[in-house]
C-alpha cells in the first residue's frame, strides 16, 4: 500500500511537469508580421509621451497620424504618420512646428485636403495651459503657423474639436479658474 503512494505521489508530479512543459516551444520567437487590416496591430518605429492624433481618409484608403514623442534635448516632437489599406507606412517625418515647453492633448480632424490640428501648450509650470491650432497637408507639411486660440482664458482644462461640415472646426474647452465654457469656430 505504501508503495503505491509512493509510485501515485512521483506519478502525478512528472505528469503535470511533462503536460506544463510540453507548452514551451522550442521555435524561437517569431517576427511580428502586420496583417492587411491592421487586426493584429501595426508597430511603429517611436516612442509615444502621449495619445495621437489619427485622422481617417473619407474614402478609406489612408490612416494619417501625429504620434507626441521626445526629441534629442526632451523637447516635444510630433511625428506624422500616413498609412495605406494595406498596412503599410507611405510617410513617416518629424513635423516642422513649434510646440512650446509643454504640449498635451493633440487632435485632429479633416478639412478637406487639409487636417485642423488643436493642443494644449505652455512655456512652463507656474503657467495655465492655451489652446493652439495650425494646419497641416497629408504630405507632413504645416499650411499655418501655430496660433493661440484661448486668449482670455487662465486655464485650460479640458477641450473637444468637431467639424462644422464645411471644412471648419468647433472647439470648445473649459476654464477651470473661472468655471466656464467657451467655444470658437476656425473656417
Amino acid at each position: 500500500m505504501k508503495l503505491a503512494i509512493k509510485r501515485t505521489l512521483i506519478i502525478i508530479p512528472a505528469i503535470l511537469a511533462a503536460a506544463i512543459l510540453s507548452g514551451c516551444g522550442l521555435d524561437g520567437i517569431k517576427a511580428r508580421k502586420p496583417a492587411g487590416d491592421f487586426s493584429r496591430g501595426l508597430p511603429l518605429p517611436v516612442e509615444a509621451i502621449s495619445l495621437p492624433a489619427v485622422v481617417v481618409d473619407e474614402d478609406g484608403k489612408s490612416i494619417q497620424m501625429i504620434i507626441p514623442t521626445s526629441g534629442a534635448d526632451n523637447e516635444n516632437v510630433l511625428r506624422y504618420f500616413q498609412i495605406n489599406n494595406q498596412a503599410k507606412i507611405v510617410l513617416d517625418q518629424e513635423l516642422q512646428i513649434e510646440l512650446g515647453a509643454f504640449s498635451r492633448s493633440f487632435r485632429m480632424i479633416p478639412a478637406g485636403d487639409q487636417n485642423h490640428l488643436v493642443w494644449a501648450s505652455r512655456e512652463n509650470t507656474q503657467e495655465g495651459w492655451g489652446l493652439w491650432h495650425a494646419m497641416l497637408n497629408a504630405r507632413a507639411e504645416i499650411t499655418s503657423q501655430p496660433k493661440w486660440i484661448s486668449q482670455g482664458t487662465d486655464r485650460v482644462s479640458q477641450f473637444e474639436i468637431a467639424e462644422d461640415g464645411n471644412g471648419g472646426a468647433l472647439i470648445l474647452w473649459e476654464d477651470s479658474n473661472k468655471t466656464s465654457i467657451n467655444f470658437t469656430r476656425l473656417s
